[in-house]
């Protein structure tokens, strides 16, 4: 069959994107105009990919071969990428760094021991954070320390390529878009892989998202109550489920009544295991200790949420979740290479202008590293994610909803304002999708 062989050309690209990328990181003392010093007699691989990807390019422009679309590149590029990163960090450093990891293992192990949530049998129970997260720590931390952290990858990788594969079923070839963009944010790479509660959360969610775009209502509701038992705030993923069921017209009632009985039957395990008719005091504690003011409870809390001071408050917290603060590396290892600035202020020297390679790769390397920290026109990315809301579909703006649900209640603290951004990255894989498809829906309308 003519024109029979596909090439992945975005998904190689990436992947030659990477790979220089890694490059650049080792040999940041390079002169790189020097090339008889690195160049010859045996050249770095990404000089390789290159070479390989504008053949295929000049290719696809001569309709010589056609684009392979397969979202299966994707996850494979991804996989690979973070277990490289990870291999030589020590799994201790997963284990230790974050104290919430430290304080989920104690939890997590006095639990499978005596059946209590402290952190030694017989002590008082610690009910900040629900069962979940201590319960896979414990298990993870007894059963599989050295291999926890590709676990970790595993299951976000996992995430990654449901999320995907919903917005290439929904979008087609549209769905590049959102990969793309979620292949290059840095703060998908840099914490990742730490033993904490982030990654079982969206791991979760996107089981659950992914059920319910198939209209598996019992398998979804399942899967996001393990999801709010690892983090309180999945909660408003109890509003997408009831908001697409209702919407699709399914009989909502028994579901409920699952919902019930499932809290009320972890509420009476933590009465008599625990001395607490609850689930957890994850909200009250977070604004009795995080929050703009001190010592306030959840109403008083509400009642001053539109103070001057509050909005600041918010408006820093937003910042690190997306702004300035969620690019700066603060890690053991960083495994981007910044074209603008090195951690002293100063601009790196490799892609200088005295070289070709330079004048060629640094403005490309300069536009990718805007858009995945975010800088300038690229912070205001999230306010396209509302493009396709005038639509009739439902479940893209329950997406929509729950995007920004998440967002607003993850900086109303410190606690979550400086962490909750894996979630929103990983549902802008289904939204800025859904934003590509819907802008070239309307220029077929209007054509």
């Amino acid at each position: 069959m003519r024109n029979s062989y596909k090439y992945p050309v975005p998904q190689f690209l990436l992947l030659n994107y990477y790979i220089l990328n890694r490059w650049l990181i080792d040999n940041k003392d390079l002169e790189i105009s020097k090339y008889s010093e690195w160049l010859f007699p045996v050249s770095p691989l990404w000089v390789y990919f290159l070479i390989i990807n504008l053949l295929a390019m000049f290719l696809l422009v001569r309709k010589k071969i056609r684009f392979n679309h397969s979202p299966n590149y994707y996850f494979a590029i991804f996989i690979i990428f973070q277990f490289t990163n990870i291999y030589n960090i020590d799994s201790s450093y997963f284990w230790e760094t974050i104290p919430d990891a430290r304080s989920y293992v104690k939890l997590g192990t006095t639990l499978l021991e005596c059946g209590e949530l402290a952190f030694n049998c017989g002590e008082n129970p610690y009910l900040v954070w629900p069962i979940g997260q201590p319960l896979i720590s414990g298990l993870l931390f007894t059963y599989f320390y050295e291999s926890s952290k590709y676990i970790y990858v595993t299951i976000f990788a996992v995430s990654f390529f449901l999320m995907m594969k919903i917005s290439f079923v929904k979008f087609k070839n549209f769905y590049h878009v959102g990969a793309i963009y979620f292949l290059i944010l840095q703060n998908n790479f840099d914490s990742t892989a730490f033993v904490i509660s982030e990654i079982p959360y969206l791991f979760f969610t996107s089981i659950g998202i992914y059920t319910l775009s198939t209209k598996k209502y019992s398998e979804s509701l399942i899967v996001f109550i393990i999801s709010f038992l690892i983090r309180p705030i999945g909660i408003v993923n109890f509003l997408l489920f009831f908001f697409i069921a209702a919407k699709n017209k399914v009989k909502i009632s028994k579901y409920f009544l699952i919902l019930f009985l499932t809290f009320f039957s972890y509420m009476t395990y933590n009465y008599f295991m625990n001395n607490s008719f609850t689930i957890s005091t994850t909200v009250q504690t977070n604004i009795e200790r995080d929050g703009y003011a001190q010592n306030l409870s959840t109403f008083e809390y509400a009642e001053n949420l539109f103070d001057a001071d509050n909005i600041n408050f918010i408006i820093n917290n937003m910042s690190n979740l997306y702004g300035e603060g969620s690019r700066n590396c603060a890690y053991k290892q960083c495994f981007f290479y910044n074209p603008l600035f090195l951690p002293d202020g100063t601009q790196p020297n490799i892609l200088n202008k005295n070289s070709v390679l330079g004048r060629f790769l640094q403005p490309i390397l300069i536009k990718i590293f805007q858009i995945s920290s975010p800088l300038s026109f690229w912070v205001y990315t999230p306010f396209l994610l509302i493009v396709p809301f005038y639509k009739k579909d439902y479940f893209s703006r329950g997406l929509i909803l729950l995007y920004f649900l998440n967002l607003f209640f993850s900086v109303l603290t410190i606690e979550f304002g400086n962490r909750w951004w894996l979630i929103l990255n990983l549902f802008s894989i289904y939204l800025l999708s859904n934003v590509a498809y819907s802008i070239k829906f309307i220029t077929l309308i209007k054509s």
